[in-house]
């Protein structure tokens, strides 16, 4: 299988190389990569590629061009942010299957991508450890009428049960170390906050045809989906904290064996893992999700992603604490609240008016 890499130098990028290194079925036949130009060319000339370029800020001529000259059979998208959502468009545009890694294309362009997915026969194949272990769990259970819940979990993050004088102190050096696993500097961040549960909500919501999932804290990070049946029994994915199972899971569409990860237990009590509900008071993402829910046609989960991805490099310059997240967020969803999104280019305009927005003096000055 011939395989396309977007953001190859990534924390999942690299990982990705290295699954493909490790199959013989698999070849890697181009690359993208941003910031680390070292371990590009090293791929580069490991795999001895004729085609790759280095992203920039408008990168759509040179996505276009890489999947004509290398024809993949699946392009992975491991660009991190709002940026890698133009490579998930442009490949499944060209009805080319896509491994993605990059949240923010269901979450904002969710509505859009999936219906073109379809009608593209394209399939989208999540490199997620909570989503991956949904598409197994979800597959397993042939008779969908029979299914009572569907939970997925998360670590608690880097402040579970802390107070807040914990919390404000935390710089940002401190906050990119997860415990579990080893992520890039957002997603860690949005591990902190939570953000990121809210986030795989929605990729859930538009993955799974519209399902409503639950969240439940598994510290380990040990479980990483479960599904209970009308009969309370439980089907369980379990398995341990390698993002290469989920890159391994999405390559091979699914067709990796995936036995020795699927456990059944009769109820929750026989679960050997502690499993709670996933809430704290200072990061309260599940608010979010009740509003989308209310409205799934709103501009929420854009308006959350954009207001992130700012916030995120405000923090990085210490110009606000962790804890002034999700004030500053409801204060974006408040001025944005009524942004009609009806095609695809409203998604690009409401992002670039977030961000030009939280770059003024607006916002910060209510935190003084």
């Amino acid at each position: 299988m011939r395989i396309l890499v977007f953001g190859a130098t990534g924390s999942i990028g690299t990982q990705t190389v290295k699954v493909i290194e490790d199959e013989k079925n698999y070849k890697l036949v181009g690359i993208s990569y941003f910031r680390n130009e070292a371990k590009a060319l090293n791929i580069i000339k490991k795999h001895k590629l004729k085609f790759y370029f280095k992203s920039h800020k408008n990168p759509s001529l040179q996505i276009k061009k890489i999947l004509q000259k290398t024809k993949p059979d699946l392009v992975v998208n491991a660009v991190s942010g709002f940026a890698g959502c133009i490579y998930s468009i442009i490949t499944v545009a060209n009805r080319i299957n896509l491994a993605l890694a990059n949240k923010e294309t269901l979450v904002c362009f969710g509505k859009f991508i999936i219906p073109l997915a379809k009608k593209n026969k394209v399939k989208i194949l999540p490199i997620d450890s909570e989503l991956a272990a949904l598409c197994v769990l979800m597959g397993e259970n042939k008779d969908k009428n029979k299914i009572k819940k569907i939970f997925i979990t998360g670590s608690g993050g880097k402040f579970w049960k802390s107070n807040s004088k914990k919390i404000n102190a935390c710089e940002y050096k401190e906050c990119v170390k997860h415990k579990n696993w080893n992520m890039g500097e957002k997603v860690s961040i949005d591990s902190a906050t939570l953000i990121n549960k809210f986030f795989e909500i929605i990729e859930a919501y538009w993955l799974f045809d519209k399902i409503r999932v639950s969240v439940l804290c598994q510290r380990e990070s040990i479980i990483h989906a479960l599904i209970q049946n009308t009969n309370k029994k439980l089907k369980l994915f379990i398995a341990p904290c390698d993002m290469k199972i989920p890159i391994k899971l999405a390559i091979s569409k699914f067709l990796y064996d995936t036995k020795s990860y699927i456990k059944n237990f009769k109820s929750i009590s026989d679960v050997p893992y502690k499993l709670e509900k996933l809430k704290n008071p200072y990061f309260p993402y599940e608010k979010y999700a009740s509003l989308f829910f209310k409205n799934p046609n709103s501009a929420i989960p854009i308006i959350i992603n954009s207001a992130d991805e700012m916030l995120i490099k405000l923090f990085k310059l210490n110009k606000i604490k962790i804890l002034n997240f999700y004030n500053l967020f409801d204060k974006v969803i408040n001025d944005f609240k009524n942004f009609k999104i009806e095609k695809i280019s409203d998604v690009f305009k409401l992002n670039a008016e977030i961000k030009k927005k939280l770059k003024s003096d607006d916002y910060l000055n209510l935190l003084h």
